[in-house]
């Protein structure tokens, strides 16, 4: 017996803002009753993966075989369950999306097919009817809340912990707040993690929540990084398949992360790469709620791939026409199995033909407007995709959590094996001295000089973590700090000079001369005396920058000054450049000097 239920919606919102729920399949099962489940992966000998699920529908146990879902963005979604042992034979799932009015028909339709009489039975009993009677209720409270950013729905809103842990919520959420950290956001963090569904406590993403909640990242990053010392939140790095964006590993610290990792789900071996893959995520301490993130409501969730925008099962020999429309940008054209790659830079107009062949992939002639051709020239079944380029925005990476000062304070244990190091692919790195200290201390003595020195430290550590950089240490009087992103290291140190200036103009005796020299490149992180430092090329130069520094100024590679970013922020600041012979460089280096920044 088969029976096929339908649903039919209609929101006033349009398609692209209704997509990022339409995916959100896990939720969806969730939210439909059903069953959590663990699947196994295995390579098949022609090197693509069978994924075997199991959970229980009510008292029954059931086997199937799970298919990747096939989608286009911000029209439709399809998917399609085979078992192997229960109450059904295949159980489908459609989900579609089209512009109606001013609004958006959102369409469902949930196949059933018994695969003996008590699965017979459940559907004559209306076991299926229940099914989509709580996906319409989910609908029409869930949807309109996530769009509208309404009051939350009495039938959703519901305590995951118990009384005692609630109890123990309060005493951690007046921890938080009490430090330098919290940001007065520790009760909302807290309300997430006892209200919010299992699906968002897997993983959970800093830089995803500071959107959802319109928030500066590093605040969270930092709320984060407190709550896992007051023990509200665990902590975990994943190596990030490059090619499933999925995480493998779940490795408590860094000193236990391997060099590589298999993906089961493509079947491919990778490496690390600090810059690229290996993501810092948190979920909730096990003493504050339990979640064995081995068992799921949907492996593999269009949601965890956003920026996949098509993706299409093909049998051999098999083509297809879709309808999506594709905006220009940076795109990867590859199969989910492993094979080959192709980037392209698409310009608009026609996008070109997605090719799989045996051993490689083609961009081929270019579709109409508003289409996607596809075509399988292998000998067997291939998943073909078309994803952005910017999958990385969501990922709280290695490089960029460790250049955090917050990181450094709270998780200072977090460092590399001794001996092992790891590749960045681009570091701003900072270095500061004092100018003129050693006179300092004979003028004033050691006592006032040393107090002033510290002031100066703890000024520095102030300015950098403002700017979402990190001291990494300090020698003598000196300072080295690093920086994730090139625009927030310039703009630490134009204000670290403004400031200094502005001490020195309301001093009478004792004024401070700071020296300021940065560069960014690659780099590679090393566990030093027990804490995490980097080494290298890039580092030696912004050391050697800062010896150019005469003093008040700020001296820039000419890599660094030439950045996008950071030429945005320096456009109106009076510089001058040069060149200089410095250690260790056979040829003179480039520079830019910001004069008198105050």
């Amino acid at each position: 017996m088969r029976r096929v239920f339908s649903i039919d919606f209609h929101f006033d919102h349009s398609p692209e803002a209704l997509w990022p729920l339409i995916i959100d399949t896990a939720r969806l099962n969730e939210a439909t009753g059903f069953p959590r489940h663990s699947v196994t992966q295995t390579a098949r000998p022609d090197g693509s993966v069978e994924r075997i699920a199991r959970g229980k529908f009510g008292p029954f146990q059931s086997e199937w075989e799970d298919f990747p879902w096939e989608w286009e963005e911000k029209h439709k979604l399809r998917h399609i369950r085979r078992f192997r042992k229960g109450i059904f034979k295949t159980i489908t799932a459609l989900l579609e999306l089209t512009p109606e009015g001013d609004g958006t028909r959102w369409y469902g339709e949930l196949g059933i097919e018994s695969g003996n009489m008590i699965g017979t039975l459940f559907l004559l009993l209306g076991g299926g009817d229940i099914m989509i009677r709580n996906y319409r209720k989910f609908l029409a409270a869930d949807i309109p809340y996530r769009l509208d950013n309404g009051p939350m729905p009495i039938e959703l809103v519901g305590d995951k912990v118990s009384a005692a842990v609630r109890s123990r919520l309060t005493q951690l959420v007046s921890e938080i707040d009490g430090g330098p950290y919290g940001h007065n956001l520790a009760r909302p963090l807290a309300e997430f993690i006892a209200t919010g569904a299992d699906v968002d406590m897997n993983c959970i993403r800093p830089l995803v929540l500071a959107r959802k909640w319109d928030t500066e990242p590093r605040k969270i990053i930092e709320l984060c990084l407190e709550a896992v010392r007051v023990g509200l939140l665990g902590m975990r790095w994943d190596l990030i398949c490059p090619r499933c964006r999925g995480g493998e590993g779940a490795i408590p610290d860094l000193e236990s992360l391997p060099e590589g990792i298999h993906c089961p789900s493509c079947n491919i071996d990778y490496q690390r790469n600090f810059s690229a893959n290996v993501e810092l995520s948190f979920h909730p301490a096990p003493a504050i709620r339990e979640i064995n993130p081995e068992v799921n409501f949907c492996l593999m969730s269009p949601s965890h791939t956003p920026h996949v925008l098509l993706q299409k099962i093909l049998q051999p020999g098999e083509s297809a026409e879709l309808e999506i429309d594709i905006a220009p940008g940076a795109y990867d054209l590859r199969t989910l199995e492993p094979g080959a790659m192709v980037e392209i830079d698409y310009e608009g107009g026609g996008f070109p033909e997605v090719i799989a062949g045996d051993s490689d992939m083609q961009a081929g002639e270019k579709a109409a407007a508003g289409k996607a051709l596809l075509r399988n020239d292998s000998k067997k079944r291939l998943t073909l995709l078309i994803e952005r380029r910017d999958w990385l925005d969501n990922i709280l990476t290695a490089d960029k959590v460790s250049t955090l000062q917050a990181f450094r304070d709270l998780c200072g244990n977090q460092v590399l094996r001794a001996g092992d190091d790891a590749a960045i692919e681009h570091i701003t790195l900072m270095f500061s001295d004092l100018r003129g200290s050693t006179a300092l201390y004979n003028r004033i003595g050691d006592g006032p000089a040393y107090h002033l020195v510290r002031e100066h430290f703890a000024f520095l550590a102030g300015e950098v973590r403002e700017h979402n950089g990190a001291i990494i240490k300090t020698i003598g009087d000196a300072v080295m700090a690093a920086f994730g992103e090139p625009a927030d290291a310039v703009g630490a140190m134009l204000s670290i000079q403004s400031h200094i200036a502005a001490f020195n103009a309301a001093q009478q005796e004792e004024k401070l001369v700071i020296k300021l020299g940065a560069h960014a490149g690659r780099t590679i992180a090393v566990n030093l005396n027990g804490r995490l430092d980097y080494f290298g090329a890039t580092v030696n130069l912004a050391a050697r920058l800062q010896q150019e520094s005469a003093g008040g100024d700020i001296v820039l590679s000419d890599t660094l000054a030439h950045d996008p970013a950071v030429r945005a922020v320096i456009d109106n600041q009076p510089t001058e450049t040069g060149t200089a012979a410095m250690k260790g460089f056979d040829e003179p280096i480039a520079y830019t000097r910001l004069r008198s920044p105050a």
